[in-house]
């Protein structure tokens, strides 16, 4: 952009009102800036992939361009906020997001919580390691089901909609700790009983039971007539991989509406 006479600070100071953004793999200054960026790169270099994947493997990137993804969002928030502030000041100016910003930010609880204890976070695919189940991956009779129980009260209502009812009191499972160190044969038991349903039937047994429950699903399998969620717009133009946001204006009852006991308007 520079080379084409469009540098933020030239156009910024022709025309005060502007707003530029722009984003780059490693900040606007420094050495760093002159590096070419892509999202892997910045999942790599923020410790991104350090912490995806299995211990015994190499690292992994996130299987989809999230840091890009994020980035165009952050960039859009950016903007907006500098909208505002033109709104108040009548002065633009330039908002800067790099790729490697985005991705650290991304990990902002990993990275509290490194703060906090000083434990390195290793992969450990998607088993959280101090916690059973934060994300356990269960097999069903025609897939797999990941499954999120790892309160006491969640435990105990896995257990009991699965004919597990005496599971919680076993003192290899009654506690969090001891979960952990027994999980190989807790799964086990488990693993029988969630193979006796399918995973859409898994699914509404477990939600119906109060435990956080997701059908691992392939992209052809999610696609128009499946419910994702509830409908997020009902644009007849919505589509899967749109922007999952959608803008109803408030509505707001006229003066003259009002004076006449009538209903509202958009």
């Amino acid at each position: 952009m520079e080379r084409l006479g469009l540098h933020p600070v030239a156009l910024t100071e022709r025309a005060r009102r502007l707003v530029y953004g722009q984003v780059n793999g490693f900040g606007q200054i420094g050495p760093a800036s002159l590096r070419l960026g892509l999202d892997i790169a910045a999942q790599a270099e923020s410790s991104m992939m350090s912490i995806n994947g299995d211990l015994n493997r190499d690292p992994m990137r996130v299987g989809s361009p999230v840091v890009d993804v994020m980035a165009a969002s952050t960039l859009t928030s950016g903007v907006l906020a500098a909208l505002v502030w033109r709104s108040v000041s009548s002065r633009g100016g330039v908002v800067n997001i790099s790729l490697i910003d985005v991705a650290a930010s991304a990990l902002s609880y990993t990275w509290a919580e490194y703060r906090l204890n000083g434990v390195m976070p290793l992969r450990s695919g998607n088993v959280q390691p101090n916690i059973w189940s934060s994300a356990e991956v269960m097999p069903t009779a025609d897939g797999k089901d990941v499954i999120s129980a790892y309160t006491k009260e969640h435990f105990s209502c896995l257990c009991d909609s699965r004919g597990l009812a005496g599971m919680p009191a076993d003192p290899r499972f009654s506690e969090n700790k001891a979960r952990l160190k027994n999980r190989a044969a807790m799964l086990s038991e488990l693993h029988v009983a969630t193979r006796k349903f399918t995973s859409v039937d898994l699914c509404e047994r477990l939600t119906q039971a109060g435990v956080v429950v997701g059908a691992v699903r392939t992209m052809a399998e999610v696609g128009p007539g499946k419910q994702v969620s509830q409908p997020i717009c009902s644009s007849k133009s919505a589509h899967l991989g749109a922007s999952p946001r959608c803008f109803q204006a408030s509505r707001r009852r006229s003066r003259a509406a009002a004076d006449m006991g009538g209903g509202y308007r958009s």
